[in-house]
């Protein structure tokens, strides 16, 4: 399912990062923009300097379940992975 797992040195802190597979991905993708499309449709007329954003709880949401699992799952992997925080 995932093409790549790496950590990339960014800031202090380590950043994981997941990449899925493109086969994946892009079904994935295609799935979630029309799900978050037809969500936000339609969008109000905001007057300029005003901004809209959808419900932050996206996450709880049944569309976007997989999203989920996937980021437990890569969570879950992360935490198997050892890594040498020592530079020196």
């Amino acid at each position: 399912m995932f093409e790549d797992l790496s950590v990339p040195d960014v800031f202090p802190t380590p950043i994981w990062t997941v990449d899925l597979k493109p086969e994946v991905a892009g079904e994935l993708n295609a799935r979630l923009l029309a799900k978050i499309l037809a969500m936000t449709a339609p969008r109000p007329v905001l007057p300029p300097g005003a901004n809209w954003q959808t419900d932050p709880i996206l996450h709880q949401h049944p569309d976007f379940a997989d999203v989920v699992r996937l980021a437990e799952s890569g969570g879950r992997a992360a935490a198997t992975v050892r890594v040498d925080n020592d530079k020196s």
